[in-house]
């Protein structure tokens, strides 16, 4: 079906079936420029809306008037729901129930297309019974491990389960909290969901497993299960070898970071389950409970009702936490908008617009936030969308990378009061019972998991993911599934991965880790040597690079895979025709802590930095005489200066965890990031400290790069307390040489600082941007709403008089010239 629209001399004609075509135009042209065109088209039919917080044009009587004092329309179009026709060469790609990519496509490890197998993987369905094969056996030339030997032998901890203090050595280093853990959980959640086929293939317990005694002739394990298997599902098809023997996998959500957890997978699915169209006003579904929103619940069985549907998950208190404060921000800016706009909207594009505006927010702290967090640094920069990029998710990552979340699980999570008191101990599997956020309350379950060490992310996995009961009440060891899964889809060997990455092959087991244990096992495991390792197992024993929760493979392959994702989609927030400059600054200016605090009741002693666990210490910030202006409100981090004709002087207060970490200034930065700005930055090191000169180049939030030149004065004074609190004292020249100079003047001025580590990572939440000046000693926030709402102030004036003023005047002139 198609329909024709009049514009003065022009005319459009829109399909049903496509974006939109256009008719031809009359040489005045000009005045309905082909973009407003396809607007006409595409609101018409309910694919595209204007920014609510810029410009709009209204459709009326079938011909475009334009509101008045606004700019030409700025057009976005709506991202499906479905995630079709984000690329226009493949409309298809990205849409749920497509193959998961293969990009390492070496299968031939076995010359027969085979996948790596024990001598008891992929039986049958019906095993005569327990294996007599143990663990200590030599594995024979051409087979591998059984998984549940891995899992019990690599990794295992060393340490008795109750050995509190021992246990704590295998927390994560970086002191990474856990809402890294469960907001990566949250993540896979929005752009991975497998299924599993039947039947169910056996995956046998050894004869000598340490827990469980799969035959009543050995007596190593307390417990005895009624069956002498663990059940493992083969992969859905999509076979890449013919006779089927090895299968990618099917992805039944979209691959985009598009927040499928409350949208949905399809417009009918969000309308029926999901969206509140009643109140017209674009909302989501919610249950009430003492006035504060939650996600909404089943009539049938009191269940909650995620945004795709299947029941079968590995929900948690911590990612319904995060799910709630999605729901929340979405509802919060509907009626935000309603204040603004009231009846004169519908409810689609009140719910259009909220979505557009919370994906962007959850985009940016996916790949800025999140990715700081675990990598050390956000995303290479953006630079533009890639229409020959297909959409999807690789197999690789699917089935081995983005499994790094199983290591991150604790046996007992507490469950903590505001100051950090325990009130309770939940177990792995306590946490799955959602009702508890009812009952604790959402900032409580927030604050707990932000308040908490993760585990290390490497080889080794808490017993609780040993020996578990999943949704079906089977018992689940996470460890030797994955093994399972990636033989099920053919993942290839640890040294092929290597090599696909970029990296030289390993020679020896040290080549993966310097950890003598973990040297140790993986020589007992794969005992025909390095060439045998699989590719699991590999990348979760590496040494981690400088910064980062991951190894060098894991670290490559998420990069590769997050940024294919984020330059295959049409929709992401930094393409310049989504969202106008103005409005990308609010984007990137707004953290994941902003949109939590203002979707919550209680924020009095919200944690500061979601991400990492800061110290307890707290430093003190007494009047100092000889350093007379303060500048921060950080209790780990006090910054005072004073100033005299030639020099500006600085004393530093660090609070670290461990005596090491790292501070830094930035003066003068061209735009609310770093651009353009010039720092010093100190890196503590066992006490010691050491000062450099920096600058940044690029905009974002990318590491700054070493000055060539050093400023010969920048030498520190420096000492540390008993309870590793570092203190420093340094100068500045107040015009330096080739730098920028301190004047009688605001000046945009950067505070950043880590007390855990000393390797130079992202800092957003341990970052601040200052309007000082230092001679006066006035210092005021440099905060981005108020510049934008400068710069947006400017502008619009600017547009009120060339669209109020000037181009009426140019049409009169045009029109009576003749």
């Amino acid at each position: 079906m198609s329909e024709v629209h009049s514009y003065g001399p022009c005319t459009a004609t829109c399909s049903r079936g496509a974006r939109y075509t256009t008719g031809p135009c009359t040489a005045n042209a000009a005045v309905v420029p082909d973009i407003i065109k396809k607007q006409h088209c595409l609101l018409e039919f309910g694919w595209v809306r204007e920014p609510a917080f810029t410009r709009r044009a209204i459709v009326k009587e079938r011909k475009i008037t334009f509101t008045a004092c606004f700019s030409p329309p700025f057009i976005v179009e709506t991202r499906l729901i479905d995630g079709s026709d984000n690329n226009a060469i493949n409309p298809i790609a990205g849409t749920p129930g497509q193959p998961f990519l293969r990009a390492i496509s070496s299968l031939n490890f076995n010359q027969n297309f085979s996948p790596v197998t024990s001598p008891t993987d992929f039986l049958g369905l019906n095993p005569s019974g327990p294996t007599t094969i143990k663990c200590s056996d030599s594995v024979p030339a051409g087979l591998y491990p059984m998984p549940r030997c891995i899992s019990d032998v690599i990794t295992k901890y060393n340490t008795p389960l109750y050995d509190v203090n021992e246990l704590l050595n295998y927390r994560s280093f970086r002191r990474t909290s856990h809402f890294a853990t469960f907001f990566g959980q949250y993540i896979s959640f929005d752009i991975i969901y497998s299924k599993n086929t039947n039947p169910t293939y056996p995956m046998f317990l050894p004869a000598d497993d340490p827990f469980y005694n799969p035959n009543p002739n050995f007596t190593t394990s307390p417990y005895q299960l009624s069956v002498p298997f663990l059940p493992a599902n083969r992969s859905e098809g999509n076979n890449d070898t013919n006779p089927p023997i090895l299968f990618s996998g099917i992805n039944h959500i979209t691959p985009f970071l598009d927040l499928n957890t409350i949208y949905g997978i399809s417009d009918q699915d969000a309308i029926s389950r999901l969206r509140d169209t009643f109140t017209n006003r674009g909302k989501l579904k919610t249950y009430i409970i003492n006035g504060q929103e939650f996600p909404p619940k089943n009539s049938s069985d009191g269940s909650y009702v995620w945004g795709w549907g299947p029941s079968k998950r590995a929900y948690s208190i911590f990612t319904f936490a995060i799910q709630t404060i999605w729901i929340r921000e979405h509802n919060r800016l509907c009626d935000e908008l309603y204040q603004k706009h009231g009846n004169s909207w519908t409810d689609d594009r009140y719910f259009q617009e909220a979505r557009r505006w919370v994906t962007a927010f959850y985009q940016k702290a996916v790949a800025e936030e999140y990715f700081g967090a675990i990598l050390g640094r956000p995303l290479p920069a953006y630079q533009k969308y890639d229409p020959n990029l297909k959409p999807g998710v690789d197999t690789f990552f699917s089935t081995v990378t983005f499994r790094y979340g199983h290591s991150e699980l604790s046996n007992f999570y507490q469950i903590q009061d505001e100051y950090g008191g325990t009130l309770y101990n939940l177990s792995l599997r306590d946490i799955a019972n959602l009702t508890l956020v009812e009952t604790l309350g959402l900032e409580r379950v927030l604050w707990s998991m932000i308040l908490q060490r993760q585990e290390e992310v490497d080889v080794f996995l808490v017993d609780a993911t040993k020996n578990i009961f999943n949704v079906d009440n089977n018992i689940f060891d996470l460890a030797a599934f994955d093994i399972i899964r990636s033989r099920d889809r053919g993942i290839p060997l640890y040294n092929v991965v290597r090599q696909y990455f970029g990296f030289p092959k390993a020679q020896s087991f040290a080549d993966i880790s310097n950890n003598s244990i973990i040297q140790e096992n993986l020589a007992k495991i794969y005992p025909n040597g390095i060439e045998t390792v699989e590719a699991w197992v590999g990348v979760m024993s590496e040494d981690h690079l400088d910064g980062s929760n991951f190894g060098m493979v894991m670290n490559a392959s998420m990069v590769t895979q997050y940024s294919y994702l984020r330059d295959s989609d049409n929709f992401w927030y930094e393409k310049p025709e989504m969202f106008t400059y103005d409005e990308r600054l609010i984007i990137r200016n707004t953290t994941l802590r902003n949109i939590i605090i203002r979707n919550i009741n209680n924020s009095i002693n919200f944690p500061q930095n979601l991400w990492s666990i800061q110290p307890k210490m707290t430093l003190n910030s007494s009047e100092d005489n000889g350093y007379p202006t303060k500048i921060g409100s950080w209790s780990q981090y006090i910054v005072r200066y004073r100033i005299d004709l030639t020099y500006v002087y600085f004393k530093i207060q660090l609070q670290t965890s461990n005596g090491n970490g790292w501070f830094g200034m930035g003066f003068g930065p061209d735009d609310d990031g770093m651009k353009g700005a010039e720092f010093i930055i100190g890196i503590v090191s066992n006490g010691n400290v050491t000062l450099r000169n920096y600058h940044a180049d690029v905009g974002g939030y990318h590491p700054p790069l070493r000055d060539d030149i050093q400023d010969p004065t920048l030498v520190p004074k420096f000492s540390m307390s008993d309870t590793k609190a570092v203190t420093v004292e340094f100068k500045r020249l107040l015009r330096p040489p080739g730098k920028k100079p301190i004047t009688n003047d605001d000046m945009k001025y950067i505070l950043a600082y880590n007390p855990n580590s000393n390797a130079f990572t992202y800092h957003q939440n341990n970052r601040m941007l200052f309007q000082v000046n230092f001679y006066s000693s006035e210092i005021g926030s440099a905060a981005s709403t108020d510049l934008q709402r400068l710069v947006r102030l400017i502008h619009g004036c600017g547009m009120l008089i060339t669209w109020c003023i000037f181009f009426p005047i140019s049409i009169l002139v045009v029109r009576y010239w003749k």
